[in-house]
């Protein structure tokens, strides 16, 4: 999210494609938001995804290609979304990373398909708290949230299992999950605290969710 502060450009919304695999077109982007924009205060990663593939069997390419995306793409956003908060704010800003609660515990049997998807939101994690120490040690004002819902009911599990549609059918009578709106007053909730105040962590599930993975 961008803004400038005449009026005009508070009343706009600029939309722009971006291969998030692609560290150019992640460049290009951010040069589009400073010369369209004028500066950058929030910047909210929510891109993933996830192939249909375990960790015995699984292929290396499809992993990479997760890697570059789930990462690798939410490490460079954040990193050139801190350099213009740096360049036309005040050093502060709001980064919201959306993850995962499987950044907490891998998924059970009947998800094996998940654990690499899993594997990248453990490394996301990571990320996050390295680069809010950083920020930290670094006397910054910019914060860094991160979101970790439970199932939503979006296209992603649609998209997983494409290659297996018996296991889609039905899917969410079985999962209970929630909505993109749930995650959406997360991501509000943490941008409205005062400046003094930064969300380190969400954790959110449906109250109608089955079983824990953590068993």
């Amino acid at each position: 999210m961008a803004s400038k502060l005449d009026e005009d450009s508070r009343e706009r919304l600029s939309v722009r494609m971006c291969d998030l695999g692609r560290k150019e077109d992640i460049s290009e982007l951010f040069n589009f938001i400073e010369s369209t924009m004028g500066r950058l205060d929030v910047c909210v990663n929510c891109a993933g995804f996830s192939h249909y593939t375990t960790l015995t069997d699984g292929d290396a390419e499809q992993w990479e290609q997760m890697l570059n995306v789930n990462v690798l793409a939410v490490a460079v956003c954040s990193k050139e979304a801190i350099g213009l908060m740096r360049k036309h704010g005040d050093n502060s800003g709001h980064i919201v990373n959306i993850s995962s609660n499987l950044a907490h515990y891998g998924p059970p049997s009947d998800h094996n398909y998940l654990r690499f998807y899993s594997c990248t939101k453990f490394a996301l994690k990571s990320f996050n708290e390295g680069l809010r120490q950083e920020l930290r040690d670094q006397k910054s004002s910019i914060r860094i949230s991160s979101i970790s819902p439970g199932l939503v009911r979006t296209e992603f599990m649609g998209s997983v299992l494409k290659t297996h549609p018996e296991k889609l059918e039905n899917y969410y009578d079985q999962y209970p999950a929630l909505e993109p709106s749930d995650v959406a007053g997360a991501v509000i909730y943490a941008l409205s605290t005062p400046r003094h105040v930064e969300i380190n962590e969400i954790v959110m599930y449906s109250t109608e969710k089955i079983a824990d993975y953590s068993d």
